[in-house]
This record gives C-alpha cells, sequence and structure tokens, in this order.
C-alpha cells in the first residue's frame, strides 16, 4: 500500500514557456529530502463567521480566501548544472544570448557561458526579465493517488553559503531559497514528461577562492585567503494585485519594491585593513570563485563565481578556533560598470538554454 515514502520524493521542473505555464517538465531536481519545504502549499486565507446568536459556540461557518502557495528550500549542495537553472527564475534575470536562461556563449569548443545580473528596470516574466518556473513534486510510490503541479513559481528569497570547510552532506556551497506563485495547486496522479537522470557534478568549498578590491574595475585582482566562509544574501518581495475576477486567486504577482542584497564575510583579523574600511565605510568590490574540471576542450573549467559591490555596515569580533576573527557585513550598491550591485556567471557542460533542457 502507498505511503508517500519521503525516500521517494521526486521533483521535476521546467522554466515557464510563458507567464504562470504549466510547461512540461524538462528536467529532474535533485534535492535532499530534508531541504524541501512544502509546508506552505494550498494555504488558504480563513474568512469565519462568528455570531452573537446566544448559543457558546460563537463559529457558524468558515469559508476559504485567496490561496497562496510558496515553496522553500534550505541548504541544498549546489552542482554546477543547477546553478544557472534556479537563478534563471530571480525576477529581473535578463535571459538573451548568453545571459540567464538563454543560449549560452561558447568557449573553448565544449564548455559554455552565461551571465546571471538582475535587470534594474524590468521583472516581467519572459526574456527580458526572467522565468518562471513550473514544479511538479510528489512520492513515487503516492503518485497514483497524488502529486501537486506549481506552475509560474519566482524567486523571492535567495541565499549562498560559501565554506571552505565542507563533510558529509555539507558540500561546503548550499542554497537556499523561496519561492512564490500567484496560480492554483492542482493535485496530480500522474508526472508528465518522459525524464531521466543527468549529470550532476557538486561545487565544492574546497575549490573557492576569495578577492577583496577597491572597485569593481579592479576585481579579482587581490586575493584576500583570510577569509573562510562567506553568506550572500538576496531577497526581492512579491506583492499580488488581487482584482475581482471571481477566483480565490491572486490576479497577478509584482515586483515593485527594490531589490536588497548583502554580503557577510568571516575573516582573519591579522590585519586592520578591513577594520579601517568598515570605519571610513569605503566601498569593496568582493569575488568568490570555484572551479572545478575541465569541461572545454583544453582549459575551460566548471565555474561559479559570485561579483558583489557594496558598502561596509558593520564589522564585528568574533572567536573562532581560538583564532581573532571578525565577521563583515555589507550592502549591496549599484555599480555602474556591473549594471548592479551582483551578478553570478557560470561555466558548465549544458550547451542548450535552461528554458528547454
Amino acid at each position: 500500500m502507498a505511503t508517500g515514502s519521503l525516500g521517494l520524493t521526486t521533483l521535476r521542473a521546467a522554466l515557464g514557456a510563458s507567464e504562470g505555464a504549466a510547461t512540461t517538465p524538462t528536467r529532474l531536481l535533485y534535492i535532499p529530502v530534508g531541504a524541501l519545504d512544502t509546508s506552505g502549499i494550498q494555504q488558504f486565507a480563513t474568512i469565519e463567521d462568528r455570531r452573537a446568536w446566544a448559543k457558546a459556540d460563537g463559529l457558524a461557518a468558515l469559508y476559504s480566501g485567496i490561496e497562496d502557495n510558496v515553496i522553500r528550500l534550505t541548504n541544498v549542495p549546489l552542482s554546477f548544472q543547477d546553478a544557472g537553472f534556479l537563478l534563471a527564475t530571480v525576477p529581473g534575470m535578463v535571459s538573451g544570448a548568453g545571459t540567464g536562461a538563454g543560449t549560452p556563449t561558447t568557449t573553448d569548443t565544449s564548455a559554455y557561458i552565461r551571465t546571471f545580473t538582475p535587470s534594474q528596470t524590468v521583472t516581467a516574466a519572459g526574456a527580458t526579465g526572467g522565468y518562471d518556473l513550473h514544479l511538479q513534486f510528489g512520492m513515487a510510490d503516492l503518485i497514483g493517488t497524488v502529486g501537486w503541479s506549481l506552475p509560474g513559481l519566482r524567486c523571492t528569497s535567495l541565499t549562498l553559503a560559501l565554506n571552505k570547510r565542507a563533510s558529509g552532506a555539507d558540500t561546503g556551497v548550499l542554497l537556499s531559497g523561496t519561492w512564490q506563485t500567484p496560480k492554483t495547486a492542482t493535485q496530480i496522479v500522474a508526472f508528465t514528461g518522459t525524464l531521466s537522470d543527468r549529470a550532476q557534478t557538486m561545487i565544492i568549498g574546497n575549490n573557492l577562492k576569495s578577492y577583496v578590491d577597491s572597485t569593481y574595475a579592479t576585481i579579482g585582482t587581490t586575493a584576500d585567503a583570510n577569509i573562510m566562509s562567506a553568506l550572500w544574501q538576496w531577497q526581492r518581495a512579491a506583492m499580488f494585485h488581487d482584482g475581482m475576477d471571481a477566483t480565490g486567486l491572486h490576479t497577478s504577482m509584482h515586483f515593485p519594491g527594490q531589490q536588497t542584497n548583502t554580503l557577510q564575510l568571516t575573516r582573519k583579523f591579522s590585519d586592520t585593513v578591513e577594520l579601517a574600511a568598515y570605519i571610513a565605510r569605503t566601498r569593496r568590490a568582493v569575488r568568490i570563485i570555484n572551479e572545478g574540471a575541465v569541461v572545454g576542450a583544453v582549459s575551460a573549467k566548471n565555474t561559479l563565481r559570485l561579483d558583489f559591490v557594496g558598502d561596509p555596515v558593520n564589522h564585528t569580533h568574533v572567536a573562532q578556533d581560538d583564532m581573532l576573527y571578525a565577521t563583515i557585513d555589507y550592502e549591496g550598491v549599484h555599480d555602474a560598470t556591473l549594471l548592479s550591485s551582483w551578478s553570478i556567471y557560470s561555466i558548465n557542460s549544458i550547451a542548450t538554454g535552461y528554458s528547454t533542457a
């Protein structure tokens, strides 16, 4: 008898062909069971009929209000192949050739480059504003009874935890995030699409390198091996328009507010350079890069690179391994050359656009 075994959980996904489309899944997503939180699925506002009617029981009836659906991932070990697929769902993630979900740029014959830089002006779903995610999920032993289809998901918060130290299920590069949608969650009894397992190469913390420079023009010049970990956090709140259309759904989802993103570095207190920079509020351009095995014909490697420009907000002393460290918090600042406060660059072996595979 089917039990809904968590060990048989499966997730299948596609980037939407159009906004809110239940696009046939194109890939399996490899997410640890404990990292997936579906408790926000099919949650309804509650409308109450409470009466003063000469009875001790004041509640006479309940009605469902507007439906909300939220998916959360926590500390997912990130692969070179999946990083860009998830980044393409960030609002404003332009998707032309060589960027976002678009067809990548070829380098070194068989390695493919994509750059993810959020637009400052466009957030609508599509080639100029990023894609939404259609997710099918359920337990393989229960799918004949129930699974779920959830289209229209856009990323509203994202975290990258980057640590050299890694062991066990912690690869050293972990992703967390939240995805929301104005669409309904549909109960299904079968998955769609014919999918098979694919290559996945994990991003390992041992390979992290960090650089701290004074401008984006010189980013990647000054290596800083005193940094042992970094935590980058981005968010952009979703707002919902609830037009009178005789449904219990949000009519549409929008991103009218500004994005915020922060970077926290944990750095050995071996000098006072960054303390002085904090006191003076000196801008910093930080690059954290991870390179894996060669995937090009000669030298191009699997790559994930975070570029961040920001001003120091806090500098706090912390004890680590009986040594003095500091946690330094930066808030992202728009850079005229980068055209944003952050950008993520990737190289992997996937030749097609993320919206097609």
